[in-house]
This record gives structure tokens, C-alpha cells and sequence, in this order.
């Protein structure tokens, strides 16, 4: 099966060509990406659901010929279930393909129970979306029912307004 694969895989493979006397022109050697000030909405689920609401500082697009992004942003999580519950997240996220994030969040039922945790998150990540599966490191040992330990997330953040264009990309 292994040998099979590698055979199909052979059929559409191409390299690169470096025996090019024009280096000048390379369509993919550049960048092109844009800047944005982003509404972030999102879902977090695994036993209790969570809607996600907030802003963000992104940028997508491609350097050279691979795909990027990064996001900078401040959300809340929310649960409206027996008990609400609002989760305040700061949050760093880098993708290109596959997405890396870094959250920090407080969970509380707006009453007299709180715990704050870090998320570390792994998936996909493409332009402005990503699906990633985080999990909590509790940082207290407070007892708060309403935290799943670990969670799928989707996040879609929805351009505002442009804040940076730049395109260095060749033959524009």
C-alpha cells in the first residue's frame, strides 16, 4: 500500500527548477497580506457548549509561496445552560496550514465562583478560520462544574476594516 502511494504520489509531484537563468522573475517570491481590525465569532464545545464573541487584529495572506496568518485578539466565551457562565479570553493564534494558539481565560458564573486557566490549541488554521482542539491547565483548584477540560474550537473572524495592504508580489 506504501509502495502504491508513493508511486501515485510521484505522478504529480514537480520540482523546483534551479537550472533557471532568469531569477528575477519568481511569480511566488514576494509578499502579499492584509491587515485587518476583525469581529471574532466562534464555537467551543465538548460537554458544555460555548458561543464566542469578541475583536481582533489579523493578518492573512501569502509570504513567498506559503500561506499566513496571525491574530492578536479579546473575546468571551459564553454558556447559557442551568447556570450562565462568561469566560473573558485574551488570545494569540499563528497559522499557515496548521494553527498554534495560546489563550488565557476566566471563567466565572458572574457570582462567586472563578477559575482562571491557560488553553494551548493545535489544528488548522487558513486566512481568517480555523478548527483546533484545545485543552485547560487549571491554575487554581477552585471546584467550578461548568469548564471542560478539553474542546473543539471553530473561529471565523469577520474583516471590519483594513488597517495594512502590502503587495511586493512581482508582475502585479
Amino acid at each position: 500500500m506504501f509502495t502504491l502511494f508513493i508511486s501515485l504520489a510521484g505522478f504529480t509531484t514537480q520540482a523546483q527548477d534551479t537550472l533557471a537563468k532568469d531569477t528575477t522573475y519568481r511569480p511566488y517570491f514576494g509578499t502579499y497580506t492584509k491587515k485587518y481590525f476583525s469581529m471574532v465569532v466562534g464555537y467551543n464545545g465538548a460537554r458544555y457548549q460555548y458561543a464566542e464573541f469578541g475583536f481582533a487584529v489579523n493578518e492573512f495572506g501569502i509570504v513567498g509561496h506559503h500561506p499566513m496568518s496571525w491574530a492578536l485578539y479579546a473575546t468571551t466565551e459564553i454558556h447559557i445552560g442551568q447556570e450562565t457562565v462568561v469566560a473573558p479570553k485574551l488570545g494569540a493564534c499563528v497559522a499557515g496550514g496548521s494553527a498554534l494558539v495560546f489563550n488565557l481565560l476566566y471563567y466565572t458564573n458572574l457570582e462567586n465562583q472563578g477559575r482562571f486557566c491557560f488553553r494551548p490549541e493545535i489544528g488548522v488554521g487558513f486566512g481568517p478560520a480555523r478548527v483546533t482542539y484545545g485543552y485547560n491547565f487549571d491554575f487554581t483548584n477552585k471546584e467550578f462544574p461548568y469548564m471542560n477540560k478539553h474542546c473543539l474550537n471553530v473561529v471565523f473572524m469577520v474583516p471590519m476594516k483594513m488597517l495594512k495592504f502590502v503587495d511586493t508580489m512581482p508582475g502585479r
